[in-house]
């Protein structure tokens, strides 16, 4: 990810906060970056590419704090916890352009639908991060379960008024035990 992408990402966060996604306007979002519409065509072609920027963004942000480190002694879940909760504390800044998204997603189901997109493989990444692989016959599975776990962990922290995300971290907690639980007892089987 280069500057010129964060700028792209930083402007379009930001108009998307103050109008709206659907009521951001590509030339907008160029004008903001201080870019010229080429430059940005260069970079980003529509609205849903820099989705695209920006969910790749988030997944670099997040590789580059909490990879797994074989002297981690943590358990599984412990590790997943700390990538999820990174992955949250990176999503902050854009929190409220991320709930603009969501309001407008009716408008625009194609921008909503490249963030679905994105998800699945983003959360390969996450189980990757966490030292839980994501690949064979089970990383399918694994990347699915856990994209429906996080997004009803999204739900709560686009809720979570908490200085210290206190209501997601205990929700993760939560969901991540109980899904814990499942997996041990398909083990046994």
């Amino acid at each position: 990810m280069n500057d010129t992408d964060l700028t792209i990402i930083n402007a379009a966060f930001s108009l998307a906060e103050e109008k709206g996604w659907a009521g951001t306007h590509l030339h907008e979002i160029a004008h903001r970056a201080g870019l010229t519409l080429g430059d940005l065509y260069a970079r980003a072609s529509t609205k849903q590419a820099i989705l695209c920027l920006f969910a790749r963004q988030i997944n670099e942000t997040v590789l580059r704090q909490a990879a797994f480190s074989e002297e981690n002694n943590d358990s599984p879940r412990e590790r997943l916890f700390e990538v999820l909760m990174a992955r949250f504390d990176a999503l902050q800044p854009f929190k409220r352009g991320l709930q603009a998204i969501a309001e407008d997603g009716s408008r625009d189901p194609g921008s909503a639908g490249i963030l679905a997109l994105q998800l699945p493989p983003s959360m390969g990444w996450m189980l990757e991060a966490a030292g839980i692989g994501a690949d064979g016959l089970t990383g399918p599975l694994k990347m699915l379960g856990l994209t429906g776990l996080y997004l009803q962990i999204y739900r709560t922290w686009m809720d979570d008024d908490t200085q210290d995300s206190s209501k997601t971290m205990a929700e993760l907690d939560r969901r991540l035990k109980k899904a814990e639980g499942w997996a041990n007892s398909l083990r046994m089987r």
